[in-house]
């Protein structure tokens, strides 16, 4: 097994420890992670996780979170009105 890798990230609108819940669950189970933590306590709410480098990367975690429903704090995503244009512009 590789050196294992830890990460701190950061999360955007989590309102309550069941969103934190649900967000450490998935990454839990995704493989390559060895362990993944929070504190509901704290605020801003983030994440930590260690992870062997060799199954997965950064990117690949925070892929996890987005597609738990939730936004990692300092990426950038398309606002509302981005989103609505989208689905009227023909390809």
């Amino acid at each position: 097994m590789a050196e294992l890798r830890e990460t701190k990230i950061e999360l955007r609108f989590i309102m309550c420890a069941d969103c934190l819940y649900k967000v450490v669950g998935a990454l839990q189970k995704t493989e390559g992670v060895v362990q993944a933590k929070h504190n509901p306590a704290t605020y801003p709410p983030w994440v930590w996780v260690q992870y062997d480098p060799t199954k997965l990367t950064e990117a690949d975690i925070e892929r996890v979170i987005e597609q738990t429903g939730y936004q990692i704090k300092g990426k950038k995503y398309p606002g509302l009105w981005e989103s609505i244009r989208s689905l009227f512009q023909r390809s």
